[in-house]
């Protein structure tokens, strides 16, 4: 029997016994990942996991409530890095329009860097922190080639981490880029399907692919009624295909 406490040792043991079942050869540094603990704390873990919650909402007060969350976490462990990543990613969404201007811009993108900034300092092989560093660089910097250059490092270090490759998609999806777009969404999809709920729908409809859209955005909504993100983006599929009332009832 495994205690709360023991919560980051029984996910390394399940992460190494899936290895081994599936008779992969982790390097050392692989392995060293899987054994790295983000936190000593069970209460800033379980802050975070409060924070990501609302976060997930994506709307401006759940938004909100999901970096207070964070900023919790980091006061019961101020070494904690995730919830830096936390706080930098909140911010970094809402800057970029989410959550309908809660909060000014330059501000938000203030908030962003110095706390991404702060959990690279605390671990700079986080893949989670670099992928925040190059998501600024694409919203706020417009160095697109800078941000793949920090994707691709951010997927490396951290191979199944749903926001990295979600946000990749956006920047692909930026440079029109749709397959690949697509492919990574897929994935962030796959990874954690309640985070990323309505990203592949909205990418399909970047792409063209209107059928398929309304028919993700329709699984999007049938999941969960309630959120925003995936309301809107079936408004905009309605609208594709000349639905205009059923389109508006979905926005409005």
């Amino acid at each position: 029997v495994r205690q709360l406490n023991d919560v980051f040792a029984i996910q390394t043991d399940v992460a190494l016994q899936i290895a081994t079942a599936l008779k992969a050869e982790l390097s050392v540094d692989e392995q060293t990942r899987i054994r790295r603990e983000p936190t000593q704390s069970v209460h800033a873990y379980q802050l975070y996991l409060q924070g990501r919650h609302c976060y997930s909402r994506y709307t401006g007060p759940d938004m909100q409530k999901g970096i207070a969350y964070f900023r919790q976490a980091i006061a019961a462990d101020p070494d904690y890095a995730l919830a830096y990543v936390g706080v930098a990613l909140a911010n970094a969404e809402l800057a970029a329009g989410q959550g309908g201007g809660t909060i000014r811009p330059d501000r938000a993108f203030k908030e962003a860097k110095d706390a991404v900034t702060r959990a690279l300092a605390l671990d700079n092989r986080l893949g989670e922190a670099h992928a925040v560093l190059a998501m600024l660089k694409f919203v706020h910097d417009f160095d697109w080639e800078g941000a793949e250059a920090g994707f691709k490092l951010a997927l490396e270090l951290s191979p199944g981490a749903a926001d990295v490759y979600d946000h990749y998609g956006w920047l692909c999806s930026a440079l029109g880029r749709h397959d690949e777009a697509l492919a990574l969404v897929a994935r962030a999809q796959e990874l954690d399907p309640l985070m990323h709920r309505s990203d592949f729908a909205t990418e399909l409809l970047r792409a063209g692919r209107h059928e398929e859209a309304l028919r993700a955005a329709l699984q999007c909504v049938e999941f969960a009624p309630e959120y925003a993100r995936g309301r809107s983006t079936l408004g905009w599929a309605y609208l594709k295909h000349g639905m205009v009332e059923e389109g508006l009832a979905q926005l409005e």
